[in-house]
């Protein structure tokens, strides 16, 4: 329970911080007489614009979406309340090592003879320390902080589907957006008993969003399945701007799930999911939830889904990263990353409980050329999966199994013939 309780602090030091130090510079200014503290912290403020309206544009760019400027405002505030805890956590390594060395200090906290060998030496050390601590925390912050990214595609522009927006509580109190898709009328389902009590739960997130999946949601649609395609927290206009890779994000799918069941019962007596990456994982752990909501779920088929988050992070690392620095990276960005989901992904691996789906069946495809997810992720995530299940490798990338035809041909064989199998 220690990482939900960092996060809950963290969330105030981001609130509460900036406001905070804006009036210790005010006093700070009033006792010493001088502008020069208020001026630090505004120059801290127009940095922080600076580095938010970078990202901002840099996610709009790399989305294909614009910012709406709450977001943008929300952004810049989110950065400035990190420079303030990377001020504060400067100040207190600066005011400790120069005790620990004894350094003879001015009044303002300066070393009287910054040119001495104890200053020099307590420099060095600061530097170290802050760099060691420093850089994995704001490396890690990042690789879990959303921007929200407003798209104006709608899966009539994408896919041809008449569609209504709706919105619903995650488990957990985020607003979760979506789209319900009804299926199409003149084409019915194979099995008659079953002709339009059949959805199924796309999930929609960054990489694996519905401009890639639109080619398998016009699928479902033609085949008679109604489809409730949903943006994850932090994606599109769904609250929430933490990512937890599918850890956080399985409790959007039982707030789906539960909408279903209370909107479109009679469409929904059959839930199957779909999803690929995090929108995989998502699923997989929501399908494994003791609650109703989680039983629920009668099939799944997921696309390019890691087996263990801590394996995936190594592998990635390992393309991106020195020997030397590597251990260092791991054992440092996740447990900020962890601090900042509120869970501990150290920890989060989906094929650890994928048997317990047993006895609805899976559908396990990855690409052997995915330089997302490794393929050997998705083959350590099927030979975790209990029987009934079922295993698609494909030559394409991460994002071109969606548009591989023989995958989308398997998909439609195995929801139509989806069911569970409680014989050992």
């Amino acid at each position: 329970m220690i990482y939900p309780a960092i996060h809950r602090v963290l969330m105030i030091l981001y609130t509460a911080l900036p406001a905070a130090m804006f009036i210790v510079s005010i006093r700070r200014g009033v006792k010493s007489r001088s502008a020069a503290p208020v001026i630090s912290f505004f120059i801290t403020c127009f940095s922080a614009v600076i580095l938010g309206t970078a990202s901002v544009i840099l996610s709009a760019v790399l989305l294909q979406g614009r910012v709406l400027m709450g977001q943008i405002v929300q952004s810049w505030y989110f950065l400035l309340g990190l420079l303030c805890i990377m001020g504060v956590f400067r100040g207190v390594v600066r005011l400790g090592i120069n005790r620990i060395f004894n350094v003879p200090l001015f009044a303002n906290g300066r070393p009287t003879n910054p040119a001495g060998l104890r200053a020099t030496v307590a420099f060095l050390v600061q530097s170290i320390l802050l760099f060691i601590v420093g850089f994995p925390f704001i490396i890690g912050t990042m690789l879990v902080h959303r921007t929200r990214v407003h798209s104006a595609d709608t899966p009539m522009s994408l896919a041809g589907c008449e569609a209504e927006s709706v919105s619903f509580a995650a488990t957990d109190g985020p607003v979760i957006a979506a789209w319900w898709i009804p299926a199409d009328p003149v084409q019915p389902m194979h099995d008659e008993d079953q002709t339009g009590h059949r959805t199924v739960l796309l999930c929609c997130t960054i990489g694996d969003d519905l401009k890639h999946q639109a080619g398998l949601l016009r699928l479902l649609v033609n085949e008679g399945y109604h489809v409730l395609a949903i943006d994850l927290r932090g994606n599109g206009d769904s609250d929430g701007q933490w990512a937890g890779f599918g850890a956080v994000e399985y409790q959007d799918v039982l707030g789906a799930v539960r909408w279903l069941k209370n909107n479109h019962p009679r469409e929904a007596l059959r839930i199957y999911g779909v999803g690929g990456g995090v929108g995989g994982a998502a699923l997989i752990t929501a399908a494994v939830d003791p609650s109703s909501d989680g039983q629920a779920i009668d099939a799944l088929a997921v696309f390019g889904v890691y087996a263990d988050f801590t394996a995936v992070s190594r592998s990635i690392l390992a393309d991106r990263v020195s020997v030397p620095f590597r251990a260092w990276a791991l054992k440092t960005l996740l447990p900020v990353a962890s601090a900042h989901a509120g869970v501990d992904l150290t920890r989060y691996a989906p094929a650890k409980g994928v048997d317990q789906l047993w006895p609805r069946p899976i559908l396990v495809i990855h690409g052997r050329a995915d330089s997302v997810v490794p393929f050997s992720e998705g083959m350590d995530l099927f030979r975790a999966a209990a029987f009934p299940k079922r295993s698609l490798w494909l030559p394409g990338n991460h994002t071109a199994i969606y548009q591989d035809r023989r995958g989308a041909s398997i998909l439609l064989q195995f929801l139509n013939q989806a069911h569970s199998i409680p014989a050992i």
